[in-house]
């Protein structure tokens, strides 16, 4: 606790520091086969530790829905242009009727990756295990860590300079699902069912990227949530596609992989979507349609765009707590009246 309270200090005094996305894939095998993909946003920090928010997500196997969250942290050894990484993850989830037992994951990593312009691609041996669940496994795992510069958390920034400005959109919406000839997992009709959730846009010149996540919020599916990232064009309307992982709430996504493909209406304020969703393995196809606020908002990045005479501050905060929910047998629905606790992280 001591280190991650040390790292959220550098983070909440940094200027221009060094970024990374990193993506990894692990099989993992503990009596059944699971296909976990990692998505983290870290942090560089002093003497080659890093640190960051990581989600993995269930992509193959038949768990469709697992999902875990938490923070990732390590240290690089650099070797001109090859890399020994090592860092571990300790967070909470579950989901997909796997054997998590309470949700609590740790995940140990070392590897080596090799450096190609900005992206260093690698490969290691990962040990990830649930400490009073049934899911305990080690085997390889394949990584990409795309890295940039960006300012964050800048306290000590210039008043004025030469800067980039980013043209980011935020968008809550609701979603509504209209199953096409499926089944539950439970080998019912699928029905009906709304999502609620956010969008946050990356407004480029020609194309836009952006990430969602959503949860269930009215129908039989409760338990259900999705996460996906896009890219799209804008063409009288917004025209998007997205890849990224859903399941849970007994919708048979199987593995987990989605995409969908959509139009968006692109009014200033308000606006209304719709499209197909669908998983790789076809056992859950859908139409939707929807409707979602937005809010534009202009942040300041690395850059040499466009020379910024004042800069207005404005505060934000990064929140690492635990919330417990104390014995009551309203919590689950099998009336086990046990404590719940949650990891939250929340970005204000």
């Amino acid at each position: 606790m001591k280190k991650i309270i040390i790292f959220i200090y550098i983070l909440l005094n940094a200027d221009v520091i060094n970024n990374t996305f990193r993506v990894s894939y692990q099989n993992l095998d503990f009596g059944e086969k699971l296909g976990l993909v990692e998505t983290s946003y870290l942090f560089e920090l002093p003497n080659n530790y890093y640190t960051g928010i990581g989600i993995y997500s269930a992509v193959n196997g038949k768990r469709g829905g697992f999902f875990t969250g938490g923070i990732e942290s390590g240290y690089k050894f650099y070797f001109n242009k090859i890399i020994w990484d090592n860092g571990m993850f300790f967070g909470g989830g579950g989901g997909g009727s796997a054997p998590q037992g309470s949700g609590f994951m740790v995940k140990f990593h070392s590897g080596l990756l090799y450096k190609i312009k900005n992206i260093d691609y690698g490969i290691n041996i990962n040990r990830i295990f649930f400490p009073d669940g049934g899911i305990k496994s080690t085997q390889l795992g394949f990584q990409m860590d795309y890295n940039f510069k960006d300012i964050y958390f800048f306290n000590t920034l210039k008043k004025s300079g030469y800067y980039s400005i980013a043209n980011i959109n935020f968008e809550p919406f609701i979603l509504n699902y209209f199953p096409i000839n499926s089944l539950t997992t439970t080998s019912t009709k699928q029905k009906s069912f709304s999502v609620i959730g956010a969008k946050v846009i990356d407004n480029k010149e020609n194309y836009f990227k952006f990430f969602e996540a959503a949860g269930a919020l009215r129908g039989d599916s409760d338990g259900f949530a999705e996460f996906l990232f896009g890219i799209g064009k804008k063409y009288y309307v917004n025209w998007y596609a997205e890849l990224g992982f859903a399941g849970g709430g007994r919708v048979n996504t199987q593995g987990g992989g989605v995409y969908k493909l959509g139009i968006n209406s692109n009014f200033k304020y308000i606006n209304i979507e719709g499209g197909y969703f669908a998983g790789f393995e076809n056992k859950f196809k859908s139409y939707y349609v929807g409707l979602s606020l937005k809010k534009k908002f202009n942040f300041l990045t690395y850059g040499k765009d466009k020379y910024i005479k004042s800069i207005d501050y404005q505060k934000f905060s990064l929140n690492i707590y635990n919330e417990s929910y104390f014995p009551s047998n309203t919590i689950r629905k099998n009336n086990d009246s046990t404590r719940l606790d949650n990891l939250n992280i929340d970005l204000n």
